[in-house]
């Protein structure tokens, strides 16, 4: 009967997506179209994979259909009367201000090398062993973890700031300015994908990037996408390289499982994870019991009070913790041989919140960001809120994962996004670091060079 149920939902949003949007990425298919096709596949139960029980299903219904007609109503009321039509690169303003992007991914990259120095020298140490250093990353013992404030700085301000980097190069490698200054975001974008694999056994940086340029490709390019890529031997080139990386890291951390395997445990265990959280009769954190009223659908605004409190008194009870740290953080059996962990969906967060009325109010949530910084896309058409959107839908696409939007990282990105993309006071501010940094850095650098050369 689910199948049923979810090819007929997939039939209908994609139809009245692309009638209502013109496109074939858009904030109906994005979501709900996405999540008919989890729908499809998890209830096929492929590799002895366990289906989801019919509450996870009712859920999940109710959920695309409620994303479906919000996303329909907010077209029609907010939208229409100032829609500018199709979406195209030379449209749009790139507007960076290098200086401010040159300065933020120094320091990143500054911050990062020696943990890269560190998993290099594990690396050689153990034949290139990925699955042992993501092992060694966990265990106190090795000395691999970095806590406190460094972990903090790190996952909330080096990453997103790679994160960052790599949303703007997947959209300056579709541009007739590929090279030049824009040229030095692709390669610093490309080295930086590089780093975080190696420096955190992570395949995710490169698979972020792989769909990073297929939603620009399609939000931006929608109209001429194989004169795209016919004409675009650079993107060709980095496609390759970034599926290359996955390979090879997917190879050295798991040897013995396939890769279609891999991806059908990624993006389709969701739900019967999902139904075995809530079937567990250990777990102290009940729906329909206990509510965290938005403090995990709106996490990337509750959790920067959690982390102030967490800094002040020690007591961290933020929803990241509780998400992440103490629910999903055990293995449920999804299968005959599946054992899996942190694959709860983004609806976990929304009924975690609200009860059984996540259902609905969860994919209201989903269906004004997606729509709102659509809109915000089509009508301003600068790089700035195009790399946006591109986030906030593989935010949408990541919910069959867990709920991204639970991180502070988007604040983050919001915040970096206003400083690079330029206007009078950013540039300010660039021009007086880098001066200050030319008075210190560069006259001693000037001095050193000078006494070689005498001596």
């Amino acid at each position: 009967m689910y199948l049923i149920v979810y090819t007929a939902l997939l039939a209908i949003t994609m139809y009245v997506g692309i009638k209502t949007y013109k496109e074939l990425v858009n904030p109906i298919s994005i979501w709900a179209s996405l999540w008919s096709a989890i729908g499809i596949l998890s209830n096929l139960a492929f590799y002895g994979y366990n289906k989801p029980m019919n509450y996870v299903n009712a859920v999940i219904t109710i959920g695309i259909l409620v994303h479906t007609l919000f996303c329909v109503y907010y077209h029609d009321k907010c939208w229409t009367r100032r829609d500018k039509g199709p979406l195209t690169m030379e449209g749009i303003s790139v507007n960076i201000d290098m200086r401010m992007f040159l300065l933020i991914n120094v320091v990143a990259i500054c911050i990062e090398i020696p943990f890269l120095l560190r998993s290099m020298k594990f690396l050689l140490e153990n034949s290139f062993n990925m699955a042992a250093l993501r092992v060694a990353m966990t265990d106190p013992e090795k000395g691999m973890i970095s806590g406190g404030i460094i972990s903090i700085i790190r996952d909330s301000g080096v990453r997103n700031v790679f994160t960052m980097s790599a949303l703007y190069a997947s959209f300056l490698i579709f541009t007739k300015q590929a090279g030049g200054p824009n040229r030095k975001v692709i390669v610093i974008a490309i080295a930086e994908m590089l780093i975080y694999c190696c420096s955190n056994a992570a395949r995710a940086y490169a698979v972020n990037f792989i769909f990073y340029l297929m939603l620009v490709l399609f939000l931006c390019n929608s109209r001429n996408i194989l004169e795209v890529l016919r004409k675009n031997l650079l993107l060709v080139g980095i496609f390759v390289l970034l599926v290359a990386v996955i390979l090879l890291v997917q190879y050295l951390r798991t040897p013995n499982m396939p890769l279609l395997r891999t991806v059908y445990m990624y993006y389709c265990s969701g739900p019967a994870y999902l139904s075995e959280i809530l079937k567990d009769p250990y777990l102290t954190y009940k729906v329909d019991e206990n509510f965290r009223y938005g403090a995990a659908t709106f996490g990337f605004l509750s959790n920067i009070y959690y982390y102030i409190k967490t800094a002040l008194t020690g007591i961290n009870d933020s929803t990241v913790k509780l998400l992440s740290s103490v629910i999903t953080v055990r293995q449920y059996k999804v299968g005959e041989h599946a054992y899996v962990n942190a694959m709860c969906t983004g609806f976990y967060a929304f009924l975690v919140d609200w009860g059984t009325l996540g259902a609905i109010i969860g994919p209201l949530v989903t269906g004004w960001f997606s729509s709102y910084y659509y809109k915000r896309m089509k009508q301003r058409r600068t790089i700035g809120q195009v790399v946006i959107c591109v986030y906030i839908f593989y935010c949408m696409i990541r919910t069959v994962f867990k709920w991204d939007l639970l991180y502070i990282d988007f604040i983050v990105l919001l915040v970096l996004n206003g400083l690079i993309c330029s206007n009078p006071r950013t540039r300010a501010i660039a021009d007086k670091a880098f001066n200050f940094m030319d008075r210190t850095v560069g006259q001693r650098v000037k001095l050193w060079i000078r006494k070689k050369e005498t001596s």
